[in-house]
């Protein structure tokens, strides 16, 4: 069973490029702590290409101003798979923090 009801969804490399684009201008800090991204998804961009060795992910700001992550899959010399999946929009820590975590402090 999944910790939590949605597990981020795919987005299109557009919005990718205009969500990451509004963060780099936003100031100050995240306003959040963390989002959720369950294992099903991201194993999903793994899947999608054999060359793919890990996950990059980028700060992003969507159309309605929610700041959160971006995660593609990236190969060996450190290109990104932007053409591929592009996951976003998992759940918000302060809603589904992890309790006693130190990471959440």
């Amino acid at each position: 069973m999944p910790l939590h009801a949605t597990d981020g969804e795919f987005i299109d490399l557009e919005t990718a490029k205009a969500d990451t684009a509004r963060y780099r201008a936003e100031p100050g800090a995240m306003a959040f702590k963390a989002q959720f991204f369950g294992k099903d998804n991201i194993q999903a961009i793994f899947n999608e290409d054999p060359d793919c060795l890990g996950v990059r992910i980028y700060n992003s700001v969507d159309a309605d101003g929610n700041k959160g992550f971006i995660l593609v899959g990236a190969v060996a010399d450190e290109s990104d798979l932007y053409e591929g999946k592009l996951l976003a929009n998992g759940p918000d820590c302060p809603t589904c923090c992890a309790a006693n975590s130190p990471l959440n402090e």
